[in-house]
């Protein structure tokens, strides 16, 4: 079978960054473009000189160099900027590398698919009806990443403590929150996901007019905008709906953050600015241990 240098280049870097976008899917980061494209290329430059130089290598040069390659690929796409979140990425490319080789395999023995793989590179007969490899491979992914997800929200604890960053205009407070399988509260227009928050304990990150109109009832909607107007709020407030026993239609007041920011016991910090910040007036636990509760997805 002949090998196309142009179609061995497409297909790899392709591959590559599939592999790293869903990398970045499993693990929830953020899709960098410019860093999983130069990552890409990194992969596609190594399997084109180990068609050149590494051919009759020993397999213990092989190995070496793979696994160089791969911890360098995860450093430049992922940047993580502690060990534990780079070993964590490596484990999380490893995985998704084997899923996507294992489909690539099966398609070449199964589907009746032309193609070779060696020496760690894989080259795919385009006589094959691509059109039908695309769809299935984006149905394929949605329903893993939708599997991995489901698994690991309900996999956390109830009685997960991690600590809580708000930032908003430049300044910001820590609070201890609880991760609450029960919260799946969003925000009805932007979808987002909602933090559930003692106003007490962001008290200093609200304007004066905008604690008079939460603290006080019977407002008209034209104190309302002019609170709003006057604080530069008028972006950033919200009114969540919510149901719970003996309440049916309940409103909450909140406000979207510049960013929040989570520390899971040691882990990488997660910096999460789709979110929605709502006030509650009341206290949350009974025993002062947590003033928030966090939706599971926003530490998985």
């Amino acid at each position: 079978m002949e090998v196309y240098l142009d179609i061995l280049i497409i297909e790899n870097l392709i591959m590559n960054y599939l592999i790293l976008y869903a990398t970045s899917l499993f693990l929830k980061l953020k899709h960098h473009i410019p860093r999983f494209v130069i990552g890409s290329s990194i992969g596609v430059l190594y399997t084109i000189l180990s068609l050149v130089y590494m051919s009759s290598a020993k397999t213990s040069v092989v190995v070496l160099g793979k696994a160089s390659l791969s911890m360098l690929i995860v450093a430049i796409a992922f940047n993580p900027k502690r060990l534990g979140g780079f070993i964590k990425s490596l484990i999380a490319f490893y995985v998704v590398t084997f899923i996507f080789a294992g489909s690539a395999f099966a398609l070449i023995m199964l589907g009746g698919m032309g193609g070779v793989t060696k020496e760690g590179f894989m080259y795919l007969d385009w006589d094959y009806p691509v059109n039908y490899i695309v769809p299935t491979a984006a149905i394929g992914m949605f329903l893993f990443g939708r599997f991995i997800r489901y698994i690991r929200e309900r996999s956390r604890a109830s009685d997960c403590f991690v600590s809580l960053y708000i930032a908003i205009d430049g300044n910001g407070d820590w609070v201890p929150a609880l991760v609450d399988t029960g919260n799946e509260l969003r925000d009805p227009i932007s979808g987002y996901p909602v933090v559930i928050v003692e106003a007490k304990a962001v008290s200093s990150l609200i304007p004066e007019k905008i604690k008079e109109f939460l603290t006080k009832q019977g407002l008209g909607l034209g104190h309302v905008d002019s609170s709003l107007l006057e604080t530069g709020w008028l972006s950033r407030f919200r009114i969540v709906p919510y149901r719970s026993i003996g309440c049916e239609n309940g409103m909450l007041p909140g406000f979207k953050p510049d960013y929040i920011e989570i520390d899971d016991k040691g882990q990488e910090k997660k910096d999460v600015k789709d979110v929605i910040v709502c006030l509650y007036d009341k206290q949350l636990s009974e025993d002062n241990k947590f003033s928030a509760l966090l939706a599971p997805e926003l530490v998985a």
